[in-house]
């Protein structure tokens, strides 16, 4: 049986870029190319020019998705409705966002922190 023929091309990362930058995820770059994910996660291995438009990408994806959220927080309205939990749950899945942030120690163990009466009356405001 003969080997598939990879369908990468010399223009490849710079259409990574442009595509990711749109906000479109690197998975889906692999319908634009007309092969599978696991092709293209070869190509990272393979062609360092690649790994690098995949970082550059993921990043100027990110900034156009954090451009869409604050559009949204100043153009939403009854005309322009700006749906801001999904928005949250794209930013959240894609980029790694997260309610709250676990702190560990060198050890690997959690972190536990306390506060004094004082410093909880200083934080939580006097109720």
């Amino acid at each position: 049986m003969a080997r598939p023929v990879s369908k990468y091309t010399g223009d490849a990362p710079q259409r990574l870029v442009k595509h990711m930058e749109e906000g479109f995820s690197f998975e889906s770059f692999a319908g634009v190319m007309g092969c599978s994910r696991a092709c293209i996660y070869k190509w990272i291995d393979k062609y360092p020019e690649f790994k690098e438009a995949r970082e550059i990408g993921s990043v100027k994806s990110q900034l156009m998705w954090e451009k869409a959220g604050i559009d949204g927080l100043y153009q939403g309205g009854k005309d322009n409705p700006f749906n801001a939990t999904v928005w949250v749950f794209n930013m959240k899945n894609r980029f790694g966002w997260r309610d709250k942030q676990e702190m560990t120690g060198k050890d690997g163990e959690s972190l536990k922190i306390v506060l004094s009466k004082e410093q909880e009356d200083l934080i939580m405001g006097d109720e």
